[in-house]
Parts: C-alpha cells; sequence; structure tokens
C-alpha cells in the first residue's frame, strides 16, 4: 500500500509542472481545430488558369501573324503596290491643308513630306517645283500639273542677240555684218569639292548660304548634280536658275553608306532615307541575307524606280 501511495505522489513543483502540460495539451488541440475551422485555403481555379493560358497562346498568335504581314507587305515588289487614286481639283501646295490633300488622294507618307519642306522654309514657285518631291512618282505629276495653281518655269533667254538688241533696238544689223564675239570664260565652281570661301565667289552666294551648301553636301555624302542644290534650306527655283551657269558637280568623291554593314542610325541620317524606309532596308537584310547588289532594294514596296535611281549613287555593298 505505501508502494502504490510512493507510486502516485507527486510534489508540489511536479503537481504544477503536469497541470501547465495538460493546459499546453488542451491549447494545442484546440488551437489546431480552430485554424482548420477558420482558415480559408485557396484553391486554384484549373479552369480559369486553362483559359487565361488559351487566351495569351491566342494574342501570341495574332502577334505572329501581324507581324509576317507586315514583312510581306515590306518585301512586296513595287509591281504589286495598289497605285492611289487621286481626285485632282485646282491646289496651291503652298496652301493647302492636310485635309485637302486628303481629298486629293495624296498618299500620307508624301503629303507630310511636303510639310516638312514647307515647314523648313521652302517654297514652291512653279509647277515643275513640286515634281521636285521625291516621293511623287511621275504619273502623280501628270496627273496634277494641270490642276497645280502656280506657273510654268519660263523658257530661257537666249543671251548674245537678245544682249545686243537690247543695247540698240533700232538698229538693225545684218548677221552677215555681226562679227563673233569670244565671249569670256565664265567662273565655273565645283560644288562637290569647292569649301566655302570659294562658293562665295559665286554671285548671289554669301557666307550662310555656302555654310548651308557644304552642310548639306555633308550630310548627302557629296553632290552629283547641280539641281540638289534646290534641296539647301532657303535655296529656291529663283536663286538656282541665277547661279545655274556657274556650278558644276561631279561625282567622284561621293561618300558611299555601305548597305549590308550599315545600321539604322548610320541610314536615317541620310537626307533622302527616311525612318521607314531605313526599317525597310534592315527587314530586307535580315529575312534574305547580304545584299547581292544596291538594286536588290527594289524588292521593297518603299522604293520605286525613280527613288532608286536617287539614291543607288550612295549606295553600296562593300568598303570602298
Amino acid at each position: 500500500m505505501n508502494l502504490i501511495n510512493d507510486w502516485f505522489y507527486y510534489t508540489k513543483a511536479q503537481r504544477r509542472g503536469i497541470l501547465v502540460l495538460l493546459v499546453l495539451i488542451f491549447l494545442i488541440i484546440a488551437g489546431t481545430e480552430v485554424i482548420r475551422r477558420t482558415r480559408s485555403y485557396r484553391l486554384i481555379d484549373q479552369e480559369a488558369f486553362l483559359e487565361e493560358v488559351a487566351l495569351f497562346e491566342q494574342m501570341l498568335r495574332k502577334a505572329e501573324e501581324a507581324e509576317a504581314a507586315a514583312d510581306k507587305e515590306v518585301v512586296a515588289p513595287a509591281q504589286r503596290r495598289q497605285r492611289p487614286v487621286l481626285k485632282p481639283f485646282v491646289f496651291n501646295p503652298n496652301e493647302i491643308t492636310d485635309a485637302d490633300w486628303e481629298r486629293l488622294g495624296m498618299p500620307s507618307h508624301i503629303s507630310r513630306s511636303i510639310r516638312n519642306f514647307l515647314r523648313a522654309g521652302g517654297q514652291f514657285r512653279h509647277k515643275e517645283d513640286f515634281q521636285r518631291i521625291y516621293l511623287l512618282d511621275d504619273w502623280m505629276y501628270e496627273e496634277l500639273e494641270s490642276y497645280i495653281d502656280l506657273p510654268s518655269r519660263p523658257p530661257p533667254r537666249p543671251r548674245s542677240a537678245e544682249r545686243a538688241t537690247a543695247r540698240d533696238p533700232g538698229k538693225t544689223t545684218p548677221a552677215a555684218d555681226v562679227q563673233p564675239a569670244t565671249p569670256p570664260k565664265p567662273l565655273l565652281v565645283n560644288i562637290s569639292r569647292a569649301d566655302t570661301i570659294e562658293l562665295q565667289k559665286i554671285r548671289g552666294v554669301g557666307p550662310a548660304f555656302s555654310r548651308r551648301i557644304v552642310g548639306y553636301r555633308e550630310l548627302l555624302g557629296g553632290y552629283i548634280d547641280t539641281e540638289q542644290l534646290l534641296e539647301v534650306f532657303g535655296l529656291d527655283s529663283t536663286r538656282y536658275e541665277s547661279i545655274r551657269e556657274f556650278v558644276i558637280a561631279d561625282s567622284i568623291p561621293v561618300r558611299k553608306i555601305n548597305i549590308n554593314q550599315a545600321e539604322f542610325p548610320d541610314l536615317v541620317r541620310h537626307p533622302y532615307i527616311d525612318r521607314q524606309m531605313a526599317g525597310a532596308i534592315l527587314n530586307l537584310r535580315r529575312q534574305h541575307g547580304p545584299f547581292a547588289s544596291p538594286a536588290d532594294l527594289k524588292r521593297s514596296y518603299l522604293v520605286d524606280e525613280a527613288l532608286f535611281q536617287r539614291i543607288s549613287p550612295y549606295l553600296c555593298i562593300e568598303e570602298k
């Protein structure tokens, strides 16, 4: 009996420990049950997840189809390009509004180029000036020429006989009595090579225009035709006509762009290549590999024969 009493006898400290242990066991059991009842488990909605995956795949397919369609449009040959339908009416290209360009049927990239030209200080003085917009096709100008509310450029005047008559209008000299005079050799300045000092020897070209002529020559890579002076800011057709007999150009020092190595900034730096055309050149090169010749650019609908003839002197496929 004493043995049993000794077995179940606990000291005061032991009884306290047992009590604390029982309380802890109760709290653990009760807490687990409370957590199980109150905690909300977020179950994954499998159907919603699959729907989101399907929607993402559909968007991805559409993006790939749009990219493929854009690439196909870029490499489409020029002859497949749909000809815009013009609806001519009498207009002055210096005053026409954006809404009028749209009503005329002019493509947006051409009307944008014309606006840029006018904002830069350019002006159309004669009908023929409008034809110099390099994105404008010849057939467009032929259709619009009779509707352009500008005078035609006057034909060049004969010089020798008219000057003699102007000195003495009442005198009629037989042709046999007129002694042919040897005209003085005119001063010719090569705009492809001349510096600003030499350009100022041309009557009507001062320091400002000489700097602009040289600056634009650097952008182009060199002049190959004297009519490119009409593209210099502020040099209109009237000023050009007054100096054209005193200037010449050659293509020997032209700096070319290697279209197999040029990157986007190299291309858009040239005045004849806009951002859209630079992107088309890079797309063609990525899709078809290096160009065999600059003529491969005509696979893009952006490059027709007229534009290609204008930019081809500035393009090459290998380092020169």
